[in-house]
C-alpha cells in the first residue's frame, strides 16, 4: 500500500518511543468487560477482522529522509488474545501485555489479553484488554472500534470467518503557510511570560517522569454529581468541561498559591468525516489559567479553552517551540493535565455476548499530575488522580483529593426547590 505522511500526534508518539523505549506513557488502554462466552480464539479472529478495517492498527512506521511515514500492511500477522490467570487486575495485565517494548516498524502496535472471571475453560465473563500504542489509537477511537469489535466478535462466536468492510483512512493535511505564521504569533502571546508552578517535592524532570510507574488515587464524588454537573453548566452557559477545568485550577492553586499557570487539555481534532476512525487524532494543548479562583473563574477558563481550541491545528511540538525554553527540563506545559471523559459507553451486543466499555485510563504517567473525570451516564461522575510513583504529588494526593471535592461541589451546587 502507499506509504503517507504520519500525523503530527504520531510522530510525537513515535518520537517518545525511540526516546524511552517501552514508556507506558506511549500506550492507550481499551478495557471491555464480557458478559457471556469470552472465546480467545474467537476475539483474535473479531480483532484481526477489525484491523483489516481500520488501517491505524496495521500501519507501520518509518523515518526515511528525515520524515515519518506511514506504511500499512495489507494483511498483517494476527495478535495473539493471551489468557492471562484469573484475579489479574489491570495494572498487571498492561505489564504483562507491555513487557517488551513496541516494534513500531513492523506494525506492532496491539497487546491482546483476556482475564477470564473463572480459571477453567469454556470461559464465561471475564476482561478483555487492548493496549494499544498511541500512534494507532486514542481514547474516541473507543466508540467505532468498539462497535465494529462486537459485530466481528458476533460473527466468530456463530461459527463464521468474521469479516468488515476495511474503511479509508484520512490523509494528513498541510497547514497553509500564512496559517502556520497566525498561529505562531498567537501561541508566543499565550505562552508568553507564564510562569512554572511552585515545585513539588521531589521535583521531576520530563524524561524521569515518562520513565516512572503510574500511582492511581481514586476520588469519591457523591451521588449525583454528572446530574448536577450538567445543569449548573446549562444554567451558566458553559459545558461541563469548563466547569470541572475551573475547579481543577482553584485546587492546584489553592495547594500551590499559583495564580498564572497552564493546564494541559487533551482535544480531539477529528474532522466530521474522522468519527468512525480509528487513529490517534489528537493533540495537548496548553490552556492558560489566570486567577482561576476569582468569581467568574468559569468564564475565565471558558474563554481560555475556546482561543486555545481555535488555535488546536499547529502541531504540537511546535506550539511548545513558541514558549520560552525551560532548563530545568520539566515539563512546564504540561505540569498539570486535566481531562474529561464525556463520550456514550451503551453495551454492545455480539450475539450471545455483551461487551461493555471500561473507561480508559492511562497506562503511564503523562506529567506531574492528570485529573481525568468520567462522565458514565445520565447522574454518576467519577474521577481519578494520576501522579507518577516517586513525584513530589503522590503524597499530597488526598489533600489534593479534598481540595477538588471541595471546590467541584462550590461549583455545582444542589439545586433547591
Amino acid at each position: 500500500m502507499t506509504p503517507a505522511h504520519a500525523s503530527p500526534a504520531e510522530q510525537t508518539f513515535w518520537f517518545t518511543e525511540q526516546l524511552l523505549p517501552g514508556s507506558l506513557s506511549t500506550v492507550a488502554l481499551l478495557h471491555l468487560r464480557i458478559d457471556g462466552p469470552a472465546d480467545p480464539a474467537a476475539l483474535a479472529a473479531a480483532w484481526q477482522a477489525v484491523r483489516i478495517r481500520h488501517e491505524a492498527l496495521r500501519t507501520a512506521f518509518v523515518s526515511d529522509g528525515g520524515e515519518l511515514w506511514r506504511r500499512p500492511a495489507a494483511q498483517p500477522r494476527p495478535v495473539p488474545v493471551q489468557v492471562l490467570p484469573a484475579g489479574t487486575g489491570r495494572e498487571d495485565a498492561v505489564r504483562l501485555l507491555c513487557a517488551e517494548p513496541y516494534d513500531l516498524e513492523a506494525a506492532d502496535v496491539l497487546r491482546l489479553g483476556l482475564v477470564p472471571d473463572a480459571a477453567d475453560a469454556p470461559y464465561d465473563g471475564g476482561e478483555l484488554y487492548a493496549a494499544v500504542h498511541h500512534t494507532a489509537y486514542d481514547g474516541l477511537s473507543e466508540v467505532a472500534l468498539g462497535a465494529d469489535l462486537a459485530e466481528a466478535y458476533r460473527q466468530a462466536l456463530a461459527g463464521q470467518q468474521p469479516h468488515l468492510t476495511p474503511a479509508a483512512r484520512s490523509a494528513v493535511q498541510p497547514l497553509d503557510g500564512t496559517r502556520r505564521q497566525e498561529l505562531c504569533a498567537y501561541w508566543e502571546r499565550a505562552l508568553a511570560g507564564v510562569p512554572a508552578l511552585p515545585e513539588q517535592q521531589p521535583a521531576q524532570t520530563h524524561r524521569e517522569i515518562l520513565e516512572d510507574r503510574l500511582a492511581v488515587h481514586p476520588l469519591t464524588l457523591p451521588p449525583g454529581s454528572g446530574t448536577r454537573l450538567r445543569q449548573v453548566a446549562r444554567r451558566s452557559a458553559v459545558p461541563p468541561f469548563a466547569l470541572l477545568l475551573t475547579a481543577v485550577g482553584r485546587a492546584v492553586a489553592e495547594l500551590t498559591g499559583a495564580a498564572d499557570f497552564l493546564v494541559g487539555v487533551p482535544f480531539s481534532t477529528r474532522t466530521p468525516d474522522q468519527q468512525d476512525e480509528v487513529g490517534c487524532e489528537l493533540t495537548m494543548l496548553p490552556v492558560r489559567l489566570q486567577a482561576p479562583t476569582a468569581a467568574d473563574g468559569p468564564d475565565r477558563a471558558m474563554d481560555a479553552l475556546l482561543d486555545a481550541m481555535y488555535h488546536a491545528d499547529l502541531p504540537v511540538f511546535d506550539i511548545l517551540a513558541c514558549g520560552t525554553p525551560d532548563d530545568t527540563g520539566r515539563m512546564q506545559p504540561y505540569q498539570v493535565i486535566a481531562a474529561y471523559q464525556s463520550w456514550p459507553r451503551d453495551p454492545l451486543q455480539a450475539g450471545p455476548a455483551t461487551l461493555r466499555a471500561r473507561p480508559s485510563s492511562p497506562c503511564g504517567p503523562q506529567g506531574e499530575l492528570l485529573v481525568e473525570f468520567y462522565d458514565e451516564g445520565p447522574e454518576d461522575l467519577t474521577a481519578a488522580l494520576y501522579v507518577p510513583a516517586h513525584g513530589g504529588w503522590l503524597p499530597r494526593a488526598p489533600e489534593l483529593a479534598a481540595a477538588l471535592d471541595r471546590h467541584l461541589t462550590a461549583l455545582t451546587p444542589m439545586e433547591t426547590s
